[in-house]
């Protein structure tokens, strides 16, 4: 049930359907009800769709990794994507926080 509203919502902010349809949008779980000047989704559940999707990419290059006896740090995505605060040595965001100042759970 929840990764089928994450489809919904991640293929309505890609292909822009929700917000053309308010119809289909009133199906949804999730409001419409923000302080945007345009329709748009909700910053903490887009940010909550991405950590999901981020963490089950993640978790199955371990489980892929280790189930073919390959080192799965080889593979894994960079471990600043999970932390609170993104380093300041990165050139781009140093000192952003994309998942609300919360460190992302990685399996191990």
């Amino acid at each position: 049930m929840i990764l089928k509203e994450a489809q919904r919502i991640r293929n309505g902010a890609a292909h822009y359907a929700l917000p053309q349809d308010p119809d289909a949008a009133q199906e949804s779980s999730y409001t419409w009800f923000n302080n945007a000047e345009s329709v748009t989704i909700q910053n903490g559940h887009a940010r909550g769709i991405t950590a999901v999707f981020l963490q089950l990419i993640d978790a199955s290059i371990v489980t892929i990794a280790r189930s073919n006896g390959w080192p799965p740090s080889r593979y894994r995505l960079p471990a600043t994507w999970f932390e609170a605060e993104i380093p300041d040595s990165d050139r781009r965001y140093g000192g952003g926080q994309f998942w609300g100042g919360t460190t992302l759970h990685r399996v191990t």
